[in-house]
């Protein structure tokens, strides 16, 4: 099959993915207001704090991969738990690659807030690489955002609003990293500081014009982060490292070593780059000493 017709075949895919996200919502609602979370720990961040799961995220997580497997049998599918993750070298170049987050924000549902999504990402395998052309994120009792962007063609269900304010985001209210990124970030850009926990409500928030910046730090997923980068580009903004590099999947690791920076003004990341590279490398050669 030739590159185009798979562009052609992820476009397509589109309404598919929003219907299956749409049934992951409804199924995560249910669960939500049943009371049985089923809450269990499956292991832990380097930061050392506990990454859960619930009886929704495997219930939508089952669903999502049998409705792929039912409808696009040729796609590879990537998951929080590696499915197809340590196989990636064998799926040959040029083949698609979905990636899946079936409940973002497992510790808001269980708390009772508002913030989580269920998402998905599509793209293709390249040069032994994949990077997102198609991102879904639906908010769960709240909106549903998606975008496609293969570098020639670009389409989105909302209007950009451009007119924002500068902030600067944290994905939660404490910080995982040590040194310290996203506290002194802010400080020496100046931003004032909005937390907004979860990342469909962050991404939300940047393409409404209520923020210009996002900031994660290192160990984010790439299941988390995927699903935003087509929708982020085709608003103008950009995707990025804290180093500056560009964000691919490589197969080699499930988490994001350089942290990630969602820029919705690209005339402000030189600026960004200047306080972010020297912070990252600090952060970078302390860990390596341990």
């Amino acid at each position: 099959m030739e590159l185009s017709d798979r562009f052609r075949e992820i476009r397509e895919s589109e309404s598919f993915l929003s219907n299956l996200l749409k049934w992951g919502e409804s199924r995560i609602i249910s669960v939500r207001e049943s009371g049985v979370l089923d809450v269990k720990i499956k292991g832990a961040f380097e930061s050392g704090v506990e990454d859960e799961i619930t009886r929704a995220d495997k219930e939508v997580r089952d669903k999502y991969l049998e409705s792929v497997r039912i409808n696009y049998p040729n796609w590879n599918i990537i998951m929080e738990d590696s499915e197809n993750g340590n196989n990636f070298d064998n799926i040959p170049n040029g083949e698609i690659v979905t990636f899946f987050d079936p409940l973002d924000g497992t510790k808001l549902l269980k708390e009772g807030k508002k913030g989580y999504s269920t998402m998905a990402s599509v793209g293709i395998k390249t040069e032994g690489k994949v990077n997102p052309v198609l991102g879904l994120i639906r908010i769960v009792k709240d909106s549903f955002i998606s975008a496609y962007n293969d570098g020639t063609e670009k389409k989105t269900n909302i209007n950009l609003i451009t007119e924002r304010k500068s902030r600067i985001l944290g994905r939660t209210l404490i910080e995982r990293a040590e040194p310290k990124i996203l506290r002194p970030l802010t400080e020496q850009l100046g931003y004032e500081v909005k937390m907004i926990r979860g990342i469909g409500p962050n991404v939300s928030s940047l393409i409404r014009g209520e923020t210009s910046v996002c900031v994660y730090e290192p160990g984010i997923n790439f299941w988390d982060i995927f699903p935003a980068m087509p929708i982020i580009s085709v608003h103008g903004g950009e995707v990025f490292g804290l180093d500056g590099k560009e964000i691919v999947y490589d197969g080699q690791l499930k988490n994001i070593p350089q942290g990630v920076i969602m820029l919705m003004e690209p005339e402000k990341k030189e600026q960004i780059l200047q306080v972010s590279i020297p912070l990252f490398e600090k952060y970078l050669s302390a860990k390596n000493k341990k």
